[in-house]
Parts: structure tokens; C-alpha cells; sequence
């Protein structure tokens, strides 16, 4: 027969390990709970993920106490069989529903940002843990009848509860599971000089399977292919470091922007719950071009307005509020908004964008001589206001449309067009420094709806008509605001080729890779207008997207006649 104390011994470590186990399920709940707000976050809404935990928090602590008093039942041998049946039903009962339950998505839904603590799976680890304390409680519950502990028993017990009260939380905590927001990082490198004119030797070549936008931004660029941002080498093609554009649960990946090529820039990637509701939620999140750091998140629903490439160090922002709409300026480094207010009337996303040191509002309304511009300081919110003078055919519309589509440093080229006649327009080239609006000649590109929802519009170089021509091109060039006509270049540039990409300025040379004449060439336009073509390097039947950065000039070529339907993703070319 075995001796009564190996009873007793079995019925303290059963007894320790219940009280341990729910000490340590509390002070895990507890963690989640101090731990919820993701860092960098600027903003969010949490409050279905602090009901949740506080709620948890609440329950572990009722629980822990109810574990604790069953287990001085059972030190003092008193029957507690019964009890610790229930109380391990109702913990099972209780892990299952944190499990399934819509409120804890819900939850998951607040915290699925970057920089987001495991908060939610470990309180939902806390309620494991306590069901298994509950086992214990019961195991202890049932082994046959002893004398009750005392003396030096009792505080070998409490120091094994103690033991295991410590071990828990570490060991939760590194089971729980993460979300995961996976990113690689650099160090930061020098800056290599931008191309002073167009080489012909191909430095590099990235193959993608997937369809892909290039950015200028750091020491390179950065490629974009739906799911992932990859910094590049501007000077080799080299990849740097990498990021996911999934910011946020069901919010889909809409744009990816740059401040430039310095080496305090940041890369802006954004996202929304529907990119085509103004309402729904949406994130922006701030990338150090140089080094890959998530430098912030804003959850507040700002969407910015900007070039893809901006070398402004805050950027227009807006947002639909309630029943109102506001407008104001990010600051790239912190992800905080230095000001806000409303929009002007007749606000349209359309006619509002960024330029150095300013923000530029132009307004869209009925039957007004004049189109009404409001130029604001980026950092101070300080407004001015100018007038854009609009013709009789255009002044009478129902509604005069104004639309920026080309920003290039402090001037935005603004194009006023009524809805109910798009055969007038007329053109406006804005110095906002100097606050002097100049007329342009020639008819507008018209900026499509993807191009203005994820600022790529054009910027030194503007193709003025967007349509094929036999025997000329004409060219705006920013942010002077001279416009050439040249003769002899004909333009065949599909829908996938973002109008930002078309023409590109290197040095003194204007530079495209969707010039067509039978086959697509490279084509570059030097001041005095000679032009000069040569075998693009994406082949004859593809159209190539060109843009300028440091280390070289990067040719984005899409998937040609040829390849269709058999190659979906593009080619990134570098020349030197």
C-alpha cells in the first residue's frame, strides 16, 4: 500500500499547479491588455480590441479567484470534486467561444496593423492555460482523502505555484501567434548622381511574374507588385529591403508614393477598405527609404493627394468626416497631421495636390466667372486664395470640373473643363510662390481615374494630348511652363503604362520608350528639339514606362503583343 503522504505529495502538485497556472493565465491577460496599442500607430480606432481584453482581463481575475478558493478547499480536505467539474466545463466553454466568436475578429480586425502586439491571441492563450489549470484543479480534486496539509507542506506548495504563476506568461507569450507584418531591412548607402543624359549600356535587368509599378525614392527605387515593396539600387538593381503593403485587415493595398531621392525620404504606402468609397476606412503607413524602418501608421483615414514622387516633407491629405470633408497636411516623418479644416466647396479629390511647401485646392463649381484656388502653407495651414478666369462657354456650365494633371516643384498645371462639354477647356499653369497663374496653350492631357487615385500624374514632362497624332507631339516642360511642338514622333501608349511614365526629363534630354512608328523606339528630345531614336531596349512590340533615378534610367517594359497572354508580369531595365 502506498504511504498516505505520496497521496498528499500528488495532491499538492496538482493544488500548485492550478493556483500557478491561473496566476500566470491573469498576469498574461494583464500583458495583452497594457500591450494593446500597436507601436507607431497614429490614430485607430481599438475599441472593439480594449472591450475585448478588458473583458478577458476581468474574466481571468474572476477566474483565477474562483481556482484559488476551490485549491484552499482542497488543502483544508474538504470534497470540491463536484466544483472543479463545473468550473472546468465553464472554462472549456469559455476558451471555445473566445475562439469562434465574431467579437473576437472583430478584435483581431483593430489589431491587425503593423506594429501590433500578439494581445489578442494571448488573452484567447490565457483562457487555454486556465482550462488546464481547471484540470489540474479537478485531478487534485479527486485523489483519495489525506490529512490536510500544513506547516512547511503548505509553503513548499505556494513556492511551486509561485514557480509556475512566473513561467506561464514567458511560455504563452512565445507560443502566441504573431501577426506577422514581414519586412527586411539595410543599412543606409550613398546616393548616387541621377543620369545627366540617356546611356545606351543596360546595367541591370528584374524580371517580375507579376504586374509591378516603379517609384523613385532613396538611393534607387522601389517596385510595387500588389502585395510587397521592394527597395532597389538605383546604380545595380540590387534589392535593398522589403515590406508588405498589407496594412490592415481587408484593406486592399492603393498606392505607393515617395518623397523623393534624399536621404530623409520616406515611402508612403497606402491602403483602403474600398478604394471607390470616399468613407470607408483606409491606412497610410511611413517607410524609411533608406533604411526600410517603419517609421509609422496612421489608422485616421487620411488619404493622400500627391504625386507618386513628391519632394515635399509634408504632403495634402483628405478624408471624408461624418457628413464633412477635410482637408489638410501630413508630415511624412511622424505620420501626424499638422493641420486640419474643411475642404472649400465644390471640393473635388481631382483638383487637389501637392507641391513644395504648399497644398493646392481647386474648386469645382456651377456657373462661376472665375474658378476660386486655394493655395495653403503645407506646414502652417496659412490659406491664399486666387482666381482662375474662365471664358463664357466654360463659366455657364453646370459645373465646371477643375483638375490638376501635372505637379512639378512649386507650380501644379490645373485644367478647367465643363461636365457638360468636354469639347472646351482651358488650361492654367499655377506658380504658387509667385501666386501667378499663366494661361496654356494646347489641349490638356486628360488624367485618368487611376492615374489621379494613386497620384500618377505627370510631372517635369507632360504629353499635352493624349491621343495618337501622325506627325507631331506637343510637351509641357515644369515648371517653367514652355510647351514644344515635336515634329516627327508618333505615341502608342495602352492603358497599363501609367501617364507619369510616358515621358521623362533626363538632363536636358526628354526621354520615352512609347514612341511607335511600325515598331516601338526610344526616343529622346534634346532643348533645341533634335530627335534621336534608337532600338528600345524592351523590343519592338513592347512600350516601355521611363523614369529617372539615381544611378540610372529605369525603363518599365510591359508585356508586348507577342507575349500576350502568356507573360503577365513586366521588365525593369536599367540604363547607363
Amino acid at each position: 500500500m502506498r504511504p498516505q503522504l505520496s497521496d498528499a505529495m500528488w495532491r499538492g502538485i496538482f493544488v500548485a499547479c492550478a493556483v500557478g497556472l491561473s496566476v500566470g493565465a491573469s498576469l498574461t491577460s494583464l500583458y495583452a491588455f497594457v500591450s494593446r496599442r500597436p507601436d507607431r500607430l497614429v490614430g485607430g480606432d481599438l475599441s472593439s480590441a480594449s472591450e475585448f481584453l478588458a473583458f478577458s482581463l476581468a474574466s481571468t481575475c474572476l477566474a483565477m479567484v474562483l481556482v484559488g478558493l476551490c485549491c484552499w478547499s482542497v488543502v483544508r480536505g474538504r470534497q470540491t470534486a463536484k466544483s472543479a467539474a463545473w468550473i472546468l466545463a465553464a472554462y472549456v466553454s469559455i476558451a471555445a467561444w473566445v475562439y469562434l466568436s465574431d467579437i473576437t475578429d472583430a478584435a483581431y480586425s483593430d489589431l491587425s496593423v503593423p506594429g501590433a502586439h500578439p494581445s489578442i491571441a494571448l488573452a484567447q492563450l490565457s483562457w487555454v492555460v486556465l482550462a488546464c489549470s481547471a484540470i489540474a484543479l479537478l485531478a487534485a480534486s479527486v485523489v483519495p482523502e489525506s490529512k490536510p496539509v500544513r506547516g512547511a507542506g503548505r509553503i513548499s506548495f505556494i513556492a511551486a505555484s509561485v514557480v509556475i504563476a512566473a513561467v506561464v506568461p514567458v511560455g504563452v507569450g512565445g507560443a502566441a501567434a504573431v501577426v506577422a507584418h514581414t519586412a527586411t531591412s539595410a543599412a543606409p548607402v550613398p546616393i548616387p548622381e541621377e543620369p545627366a543624359s540617356v546611356g545606351t549600356q543596360v546595367a541591370y535587368r528584374i524580371e517580375s511574374v507579376r504586374g509591378m509599378q516603379v517609384i523613385p525614392a532613396g538611393p534607387g527605387f522601389v517596385t510595387y507588385d500588389g502585395e510587397t515593396v521592394t527597395a532597389h539600387d538605383g546604380a545595380t538593381g540590387a534589392a535593398r529591403w522589403s515590406t508588405s503593403a498589407d496594412l490592415a485587415d481587408e484593406c486592399a493595398p492603393s498606392r505607393v508614393q515617395s518623397t523623393g531621392t534624399s536621404t530623409t525620404s520616406v515611402v508612403l504606402v497606402g491602403c483602403a477598405v474600398d478604394v471607390d468609397d470616399p468613407e470607408s476606412n483606409s491606412y497610410i503607413m511611413g517607410v524609411d527609404a533608406m533604411t526600410g524602418e517603419r517609421l509609422w501608421t496612421n489608422a485616421e483615414n487620411w488619404t493622400v493627394r500627391a504625386r507618386s514622387v513628391t519632394d515635399s516633407v509634408a504632403v495634402a491629405v483628405s478624408r471624408v468626416a461624418a457628413d464633412d470633408i477635410e482637408i489638410g497636411s501630413l508630415d511624412t516623418r511622424t505620420g501626424t497631421v499638422r493641420w486640419s479644416r474643411s475642404a472649400p466647396n465644390c471640393f473635388d479629390p481631382a483638383g487637389m495636390a501637392t507641391v513644395d511647401r504648399s497644398v493646392v485646392v481647386a474648386e469645382s463649381c456651377a456657373r462661376r466667372e472665375a474658378v476660386a484656388v486655394h493655395v495653403f502653407d503645407a506646414t502652417s495651414g496659412n490659406e491664399r486664395r486666387l482666381r482662375l478666369p474662365a471664358p463664357p462657354a466654360i463659366a455657364g456650365a453646370e459645373r465646371v470640373s477643375a483638375e490638376i494633371f501635372a505637379v512639378s516643384g512649386a507650380s501644379a498645371a490645373i485644367r478647367l473643363q465643363p461636365d457638360d462639354d468636354y469639347g472646351e477647356q482651358l488650361s492654367f499653369l499655377l506658380d504658387t510662390e509667385a501666386d501667378t497663374p499663366e494661361p496654356l496653350y494646347g489641349d490638356a492631357t486628360d488624367p485618368g481615374y487611376r492615374e489621379l487615385r494613386e497620384g500618377r500624374y505627370p510631372g517635369e514632362v507632360t504629353q499635352l494630348r493624349n491621343m495618337s497624332y501622325p506627325d507631331f507631339v506637343e510637351l509641357l516642360t515644369m515648371p517653367g511652363g514652355d510647351v514644344r511642338r515635336i515634329p516627327g514622333v508618333r505615341m502608342l501608349a495602352r492603358d497599363d503604362l501609367y501617364a507619369d511614365q510616358i515621358w521623362a526629363q533626363v538632363g536636358d534630354q526628354s526621354m520615352t520608350a512609347a514612341a511607335y512608328d511600325g515598331d516601338y523606339e526610344l526616343v529622346t528630345v534634346d532643348r533645341g528639339g533634335i530627335v534621336d531614336r534608337r532600338v528600345s531596349p524592351c523590343g519592338e512590340e513592347v512600350e516601355g514606362g521611363v523614369t529617372v533615378v539615381p544611378g540610372s534610367v529605369v525603363l518599365v517594359c510591359y508585356p508586348g503583343r507577342n507575349d500576350e497572354p502568356t507573360r503577365d508580369g513586366v521588365e525593369v531595365i536599367g540604363l547607363r
